[in-house]
């Protein structure tokens, strides 16, 4: 599979933060969601191979 990054900024209103959780709605489930709908994320993976997330939230 070829080698993807993404440089992604949002507004986390209406996310209960970035990393996925059990129950509430999450960034990266967003994230994923929209992958999978492109059909470029594997829909039985539970996250891509090499998946590797970094933020600061620092001003």
């Amino acid at each position: 599979m070829p080698l993807r990054a993404f440089r992604v900024a949002y507004d986390g209103t209406g996310y209960h933060g970035f990393q996925r959780q059990p129950d509430v709605s999450t960034v990266e489930d967003a994230i994923f969601d929209a992958l999978r709908a492109l059909e470029v994320l594997d829909p039985d993976a539970d996250k891509p191979a090499g998946y590797a997330a970094a933020g600061r939230t620092d001003a």
